[in-house]
Order: structure tokens, then C-alpha cells, then sequence
């Protein structure tokens, strides 16, 4: 499916930027990430600074916390009883995500007249 295909204005595309930030990745150069219709999402550490392995460059919209190979970001998604049935524990852009994606989402539901702009 092409993006530009994509007729409905209330469909939201977030891609994590990339994890190559030592290296000088940067999401200027992928498909997806530097696309105008998608929120490229990069990482940064506890702090609100950088993590240290997050692409970064013009096509990254936002960041969120992620964590960094010094501190690991958990994320639990189901507690049955008191006892972690499902999570994992990791770093990278891929955990930003999600939280922009529902920061997102949210919003949205308060301003639901929000659309894509051309």
C-alpha cells in the first residue's frame, strides 16, 4: 500500500527514527521516516537529552524517552494479579513510539477536527 494512496485524514503514521545516531544515521535518508506523512520519532535519554544511538536530522519530528544502554526503559503491558504477565525491557526509538503514538491519540480524541495538512 503507497502512502499517498491513503484517502482518510484521521489515520496517523508514526516510524522510529532509527538507532544509528553513532554512526550519523538519520532518518533524512529512509523511505519512511523522512516521508511528509509520517511523524518520524526519535529517542532521548531520561534527562530530555539525546539518547546517544538516535538518529537524528530535519525529517525528525518528535522525540520521546527511551532510555540509553546505561539505563533501560521498562515497559509493562498487562499486570494480572500483581504479577507481570507480559513486558519487555529494552532501549531504542522503537520504544518511543509507541509513546507518541498514544500522546497522539489522545490528543485527537480532545481535537478531533485535527487533520493531515497537505
Amino acid at each position: 500500500m503507497h502512502l499517498k494512496s491513503l484517502k482518510n485524514e484521521t489515520i496517523l503514521f508514526l516510524f522510529s527514527a532509527g538507532n544509528a545516531g553513532r554512526y550519523g544515521g538519520s532518518p533524512n535518508y529512509s523511505n519512511y521516516a523522512s516521508s511528509p506523512r509520517i511523524i518520524s520519532v526519535g529517542a532521548t535519554r531520561q534527562d530530555g537529552t539525546r539518547a546517544s544511538y538516535s538518529n537524528f536530522g530535519a525529517a525528525l519530528w518528535i522525540s520521546a524517552p527511551a532510555g540509553d544502554h546505561e539505563q533501560n526503559v521498562t515497559w509493562t503491558s498487562y499486570i494480572k494479579e500483581g504479577i507481570q504477565v507480559c513486558g519487555e525491557v529494552g532501549v531504542g526509538t522503537s520504544y518511543s513510539a509507541p509513546m507518541v503514538a498514544g500522546a497522539a491519540t489522545i490528543l485527537k480524541s480532545v481535537r478531533y477536527q485535527i487533520k493531515y495538512l497537505r
